[in-house]
């Protein structure tokens, strides 16, 4: 069978060349004076050129069909039997198909993940990340669907994906996902009152951005190792952490980032007590929120600025800042914020009832 087809090959190849040959020359009339089969070819450009294509397309098809090995070859038994035995090249045609059907299914998963990561349903998202990661175990799977559990707080299961996807990460040599992997375990032991391990975890994936030079991951990194040191009483360690982490955003224009600097950074001056620094910082991030469209981040600042007010007796500020955010976080669909504000409010509603009567 390979020696027809070679034999093909090589005559389509052949007239390929003569055709082609014939269709770029241009012959005297002397040339066709002695060659008289040369006649023949005057206004048969096209048939030529139609010749030449189809040969080429002929040689084509023989090479690719001769090269593909073949899944069987004969094998003899011992007691002399002959049977057709599977080849590796078989096998490996095999492979590539599964590993193609493999990858489709782990993809529509993935896909599926992403489409529920967006609404906001993350214990879905979650799942889907999951079976995406039963297929095929990838990075991206590992960081978001361990974001999704972080989002629910379902801290053991976002510790699991974060930690298998950190092993992959390190496995393969990727150190801006090992980064992503380990702020993402930093948030987690941070929200559950593990700061000294939180705060190895944020200062390894700063190291890390660093190295890569990775200025957005270096200045999250800053900023969550100053909310640590900020839970830790170290509140002149968390001012200069966050101050950093400004400079940072401000030079990439991360707004976004810049925003949320500003309230931690009014956090830090809150516990302080400068309470006009800490309003300045909240106003400021106000400001850049309302104007990038942020919603979330706008009726946290309103919050924040309330909650100023009220330490300053400014009870009907502080009421109406919060009125304001309540509002948002109603808008947004941001339940555990919105249980926040009603709080806040309900406390400074009683504030100013009891100052009333008195």
């Amino acid at each position: 069978m390979n020696v027809a087809l070679i034999v093909l090959g090589h005559l389509f190849t052949f007239v390929a060349a003569i055709a082609g040959l014939l269709l770029g020359l241009s012959f005297t009339t002397v040339e066709h004076q002695r060659f008289p089969f040369l006649r023949k070819l005057e206004g048969k450009r096209v048939s030529l050129l139609f010749t030449t294509v189809l040969s080429l397309a002929v040689v084509l098809v023989v090479n690719i069909t001769k090269d593909v090995p073949p899944a069987f070859e004969t094998a003899q038994g011992p007691k002399g039997e002959a049977f057709q035995k599977a080849t590796a090249s078989g096998f490996d045609r095999e492979l590539e198909d599964a590993a193609a059907e493999l990858k489709a299914k782990a993809k529509r998963f993935f896909d599926a993940a992403e489409a529920d990561f967006k609404p906001g349903s993350y214990e879905d998202a979650a799942k889907s990340y999951q079976k995406s990661i039963d297929l095929l175990p990838t990075m991206s799977a590992y960081l978001n669907a361990g974001i999704s559990w972080y989002y629910i707080s379902n801290y053991p299961k976002a510790e699991q994906a974060y930690l298998a996807g950190l092993q992959l990460a390190r496995k393969k040599g990727d150190e801006a996902f090992e980064g992503n992997f380990l702020g993402g375990i930093g948030l987690v032991y941070q929200d559950q009152g593990k700061l000294e391990a939180a705060l190895q975890s944020h200062q390894e994936s700063l190291e890390i951005d660093r190295k890569i030079g990775n200025p957005l991951g270096e200045a999250n990194a800053l900023g969550n190792i100053g909310i640590v040191y900020c839970q830790q009483g170290k509140l002149e360690a968390a001012l200069q952490s966050h101050q950093q982490s400004l400079e940072i955003d401000r030079k990439i224009g991360n707004s976004l980032g810049e925003a949320q600097t500003l309230g931690n950074i009014g956090i830090v001056y809150r516990n302080q007590g400068k309470l006009e620094a800490a309003l300045q910082s909240y106003r400021e991030s106000l400001e850049i929120d309302r104007k990038i469209g942020n919603p979330l981040g706008e009726a946290a600042a309103l919050c924040n600025i309330g909650v100023v007010y009220e330490k300053q007796g400014k009870l009907d500020d502080a009421l109406r800042s919060m009125q304001q955010a309540r509002e948002i976080f109603k808008r947004i669909g941001a339940r555990i914020q919105l249980q926040i504000a009603e709080r806040n409010i309900k406390r400074i509603t009683e504030q100013l009832q009891s100052s009333q009567k008195r």
